[in-house]
């Protein structure tokens, strides 16, 4: 049975990362202005970068993901690109034989969980029905 990665988009790991990134760009700025080493400066961006892209490479190494936030998910299951959407445009979520449906507005999208764990579908159902309002 394979596992899911979930990552919750407001978690503190992606925030630590993007503000490294974002204080690696600041310092690189003032060096620049101040006129110093222009070797640290061209250094910092580099780490600036590495940082940005670590974050992204810690949501895109898995092949069973799931990401989430208040707003809405994306849900990659046996695929290399993930379907996402809105909580809002959510009409029903249905699971049948470890097949789960996800009715929008304008389309249903199905994700075959045959291959995950029990307690990984019910993690992602429990994440669904809190996002959603459901009881």
């Amino acid at each position: 049975m394979k596992s899911i990665r979930f990552y919750n988009y407001q978690n503190t790991l992606g925030f630590i990362l993007i503000i490294g990134a974002i204080a690696c760009f600041v310092f690189s700025l003032f060096i620049d202005q101040i006129g110093e080493s222009v070797s640290l400066s061209k250094y910092l961006r580099v780490a600036g970068h590495f940082l940005i892209a670590l974050n992204f490479l810690l949501m895109g190494m898995e092949k069973y993901y799931v990401g989430y936030n208040k707003v809405g998910m994306t849900i990659r299951i046996n695929s290399w690109i993930g379907k996402s959407f809105n909580f809002k445009d959510v009409l029903a979520i249905q699971l049948e034989e470890k097949l789960l449906f996800i009715r929008k507005k304008n389309k249903t999208l199905e994700f075959d969980l045959k291959e995950i764990k029990k307690s990984d579908i019910d993690r992602l159902l429990l994440i669904l029905k809190k996002y959603l309002g459901v009881k």
